[in-house]
């Protein structure tokens, strides 16, 4: 598998999330194999996280597809819809 290149970033959104030890595990893992991105926090409420999905849709319609399918899995998982 070959690695990009390109800069990534990925995290975890909700409210709370300052709990969350997700980035120091993500970002170490990122450093050691030399992949450029961040993991960070994203706390937001619930009406800010519908208006960030909305304003994705209207940058990438694919990935308000990808982001919508990930939350039916995991709601089938026994996973909270509004904890992904």
């Amino acid at each position: 598998m070959s690695a990009t290149k390109e800069f990534g970033l990925a995290g975890i959104i909700g409210m709370p999330v300052a709990h969350s030890r997700s980035p120091v595990v993500h970002n170490y893992w990122l450093e050691e194999h030399g992949l450029p991105g961040r993991y960070v926090l994203l706390p937001v409420n619930t009406y800010s996280a519908t208006v960030m999905v909305l304003y994705l849709a209207l940058l990438d319609p694919d990935a308000v597809h990808r982001f919508l399918d990930r939350m039916i899995q995991n709601h089938g998982q026994g996973h909270s819809p509004h904890r992904l």
